[in-house]
């Protein structure tokens, strides 16, 4: 197009060629003399270039129909998501709530004070749902310090998204059901355990493995998501992930809460027929 309006050299398939262009047979017809056919071809020549003229933005829309571009604006990095968030929830109170549960009810053996509770008003129940309510106690302390953290961090490098302020009141709930389910299995490990420093070992040597199990996809492996299925852990992660993220939780999180609190029940009854054995 550039060079039938102005003219010029070009080549094509390595051979060279010249054009003389509209413009420049605009100005050779300009010095010539003006009969009628001279003036309707400089009308016509006018007319080609105005034309020709418009037709570079009518190829490049031709050629790029649709344009993508991408604006630099901050937004939120994968290190600050609501999966590294509910991650990070928990990894974190899954270790500590487990080690304490456990570690604290052996350790009431060791000071023999399940043996005195026993003959007391206080029984064994009440004793194993204690730590239960330890173990909910710490993991919302922790996780609310969590989520605050990275909220913090979100504001400071003004990071666009991922702050949890609006969901704190559902991870509350989510981080009470976890940390009760959690304390719940720790307690059992406990009275399984009967020795302080046993209990801290097994408890320790328990969380590897149900980490490991909710990490690996369900659809990858399928024993290691039914097994997952039968742990805090996985649906803890789920929770605290729909309650970060998700725009309509509810559904996912009334699952995930039904599966927290049948398989706390479960645990807690075991520890509290396991805890029995500390009496021994």
């Amino acid at each position: 197009m550039t060079l039938i309006l102005h003219g010029g050299d070009g080549s094509f398939l390595g051979r060279p060629f010249n054009v003389l262009g509209l413009e420049r047979s605009e100005r050779l017809l300009r010095h010539m003399r003006q009969t009628p056919d001279i003036r309707r071809l400089e009308d016509f020549i006018h007319d080609a270039r105005l034309a020709l003229a418009n037709t570079g933005d009518a190829l490049k829309a031709t050629a790029h129909p649709i344009e993508l571009v991408r604006a630099d604006t901050r937004g939120r990095t994968w290190v600050l998501s609501a999966q590294v968030q509910a991650y990070a929830l928990g990894l974190t109170i899954t270790f500590l709530t487990l080690m304490l549960a456990a570690g604290s009810l052996a350790a009431e053996r060791d000071e023999n004070v399940i043996g005195r509770l026993a003959r007391g008003l206080v029984g064994l129940g009440h004793l194993v749902w204690a730590k239960v309510a330890l173990a909910a106690a710490l993991a919302l302390v922790l996780g609310i310090s969590i989520a605050v953290a990275f909220g913090v961090i979100i504001e400071i490098g003004g990071v666009t998204g991922g702050e949890p302020w609006r969901r704190l009141p559902l991870l509350v709930l989510g981080l009470l059901l976890a940390g009760g389910s959690l304390g719940a299995l720790g307690a059992l490990l406990g009275a399984l355990a009967r020795e302080a420093r046993s209990a801290s070992l097994v408890a320790l040597l328990v969380v590897l493995p149900i980490v490991f199990l909710g990490l690996i996809p369900s659809e990858i492996v399928p024993p290691a998501g039914w097994a997952s299925d039968l742990l805090p852990f996985t649906h803890a992660v789920s929770f605290f992930s729909s309650a970060l993220y998700d725009l309509s939780p509810w559904a996912e999180l009334a699952k995930q809460a039904l599966w927290l609190l049948a398989l706390g029940a479960v645990f807690g009854g075991l520890a509290r027929v396991g805890a029995r054995r500390l009496l021994a």
